[in-house]
């Protein structure tokens, strides 16, 4: 299944890029636990809305360039005993922008668990809810970014 969200900063690129690669390499935030993984990181967050919510742990490697784009990979797993309940995420978090402003994408893909079920229930309401958590995703990482949001 496909997810995506954009955001507009009102923070340059230059500066949005150095915060959020400097946030998935050294995950240094205090609202967010956070262990070093290899050349990328591993933090830990609450994922979800309302009750749906489920610990998960957010895998980056480092980030590239493409075209006028930076890309930051990353994979997110929910963790703990019912964690194969859960979809993995494998999404791009994509900067482009200019010296005033940033645009931040947030774009994956996932597969719901437990085959035909699982799908028919990600139709009727888990892609809401997988939706609604891209977008506090998305949100959370324009604060890191720049502080505020664009019209």
């Amino acid at each position: 299944m496909f997810v995506s969200e954009s955001v507009s900063i009102a923070a340059p690129l230059a500066a949005a890029k150095h915060r959020l690669i400097e946030y998935f390499r050294l995950g240094d935030m205090d609202s967010l636990a956070s262990q070093a993984y290899g050349e990328g990181v591993t933090v830990f967050t609450q994922a979800g809305v309302g009750g749906l919510a489920k610990t998960v742990e957010i895998e980056s490697v480092p980030a590239y360039d493409r075209g006028s784009a930076t890309v930051i990979p990353l994979r997110w797993t929910a963790t703990g005993p019912l964690g194969s309940a859960f979809p993995v995420l494998d999404a791009n978090v994509e900067l482009t922008g200019s010296e005033t402003r940033t645009d931040l994408l947030v774009v994956g893909t996932y597969r719901p668990p437990f085959g035909a079920l699982g799908v028919a229930l990600d139709r009727l309401v888990m892609h809401g809810v997988a939706q609604a958590t891209i977008r506090r995703f998305a949100l959370q990482l324009a604060e890191i970014a720049g502080g505020t949001t664009a019209a």
